[in-house]
């Protein structure tokens, strides 16, 4: 079975195994995966935003997953980079992103969908990065940038179901609209990240806008994007952006990582000069601002701008960087893209567990390993032993009726599959397997069980 058609992911090490391999980055879901939505009431569950219609979803972890389609999968060349959900009723998901065809939104957990906003013409909505956000200032109002087509904020105070265009950012000043960020304490001041190097600040929730001083200047560069914008949850008024780099010929005095510290009127440079990135994620540990950063690049084409593959995390307001780039195996997605791109950092403080959405899947960063939530080696429902040319698997749910089971190395490579019958104990017949992490995935497309195997020779 191609990979195009499976959904895989690698959940949990052994407890044991954590403290001797350190800290680092764990895939959960290979897939194509744009952004990370937790759940305010049950750190069990988590959504993935994906591509062509879909998004999956967890309640238990990662240890089993079910795909949610948002439209018809497999049709549409979209991609869901903005997934909110009501604090009021986590039942109530709004879904948009890039190249959709307008704000979707469910009422029952994504079982169904239904448009609640959509371009008059017709065309094509762009909602890239974060684009769609809550107020946090109340539990059922929301607000979204559009990006590409109308530079348009927009506003709904009734859980997503209707939306009021706001205001808008004129075409003259940018050509799209990338991120919208509220302030935590504040709906009334908001900051748009946009193409050209670009921040727009409004102190009246969005009715008017100012252009920010970024280092001296109104911008950096025709081909800088700023994808994301985060509040310092340790310093009032200090905010931090990313900058994204798309054309090489541009990458001298652009990208990098910048701050803020009134509230985002202007702006400087305090790290990763002449780098594209995109992903960014700030939370408090120790009263310190821990900061993250993920690269970006346009392509696989060969470029001379860094981006692609960096992953990097400071504890000390930026001054110094920890590298975790060759911790995390990039493997390829399910359609084969093995493009390193960083698109969305979420960090959920009650599992000190930070996510991260790639190009080439979900992966986890546990901070606290005395934290394990169900996500060891061993399954739930789950347990494998494996021989020499077998895998002999409990189940403590079986199926009713048969299944495919497949197994894959750790970076996504498929070397045996089967049926897997509706009992509660069968072997699986496998080839003679190297020494090292191997995934066993059983079910359908749409929902599947997995887990991870160590095999040591």
């Amino acid at each position: 079975m191609k990979l195009h058609h499976l959904c895989c992911l690698l959940v949990g090490l052994i407890v044991s195994n954590v403290a001797a391999l350190g800290q680092t980055f764990r895939p959960l879901l290979n897939v194509q995966s744009y952004t990370v939505l937790t759940n305010p009431m049950d750190p069990q569950k988590a959504i993935i935003g994906s591509w062509s219609n879909r998004l999956y979803r967890t309640n238990d972890y990662g240890e089993s997953w079910s795909m949610i389609a948002v439209g018809t999968p497999g049709v549409a060349t979209n991609f869901y980079m903005s997934v909110v959900q009501s604090s009021a009723d986590t039942s109530v998901l709004i879904a948009g992103g890039f190249n959709v065809d307008g704000i979707r939104r469910s009422v029952n957990s994504g079982q169904t969908w239904e448009r609640a906003l959509n371009d008059p013409d017709f065309r094509r909505m762009f909602f890239i990065s974060d684009a769609i956000v809550p107020d946090p200032t109340s539990t059922s109002s929301f607000v979204a940038a559009r990006g590409e087509g109308g530079n348009t904020l927009y506003r709904s105070a009734d859980n997503g179901a209707t939306w009021d265009s706001v205001s808008s950012v004129p075409q003259a000043i940018t050509s799209r609209i990338c991120t919208i960020t509220v302030r935590p304490d504040s709906a009334q001041q908001i900051l748009l990240g946009c193409k050209g190097g670009i921040i727009m600040r409004s102190s009246d929730s969005g009715l008017t806008w100012q252009r920010a001083s970024i280092a001296g200047r109104p911008g950096i560069k025709s081909d800088t994007e700023f994808p994301k914008i985060v509040y310092s949850p340790t310093v009032p008024n200090r905010v931090y952006a990313v900058a994204a780099i798309g054309l090489a010929q541009n990458r001298l005095q652009n990208g990098g990582l910048w701050r803020s510290d009134d509230a985002g009127a202007s702006w400087s440079l305090i790290a990763f000069p002449d780098t594209s990135l995109w992903a960014l994620e700030i939370y408090e540990k120790n009263g310190v601002d821990q900061i993250w950063v993920g690269g970006f690049r346009i392509s696989n084409l060969s470029t001379v701008v860094p981006g692609a593959g960096i992953v990097a995390r400071s504890v000390d307001d930026g001054a110094t960087w920890r590298y975790f780039n060759d911790d995390i195996p990039w493997g390829k997605s399910e359609d084969d893209d093995s493009l390193r791109n960083c698109w969305i950092f979420r960090y959920d403080r009650r599992t000190s567990r930070l996510y991260l959405a790639m190009q080439t899947g979900t992966f986890a960063f546990d901070e606290s390993t005395s934290y394990v939530p169900n996500m060891s080696a061993k399954h739930r429902t789950l347990q494998l032993r494996a021989g020499g040319n077998d895998i002999h698997v409990v189940d403590a749910t079986p199926p009713s009726h048969e299944q495919r089971w497949e197994l894959y190395t750790a970076s996504g490579e498929s070397v045996a599959s089967g049926v897997y019958l509706p009992v509660p104990e069968q072997h699986l017949n496998v080839p003679q397997l190297h020494s090292g992490w191997y995934l066993i995935r059983i079910g359908t497309d749409e929902f599947f069980r997995s887990t991870a195997i160590p095999i040591l020779r």
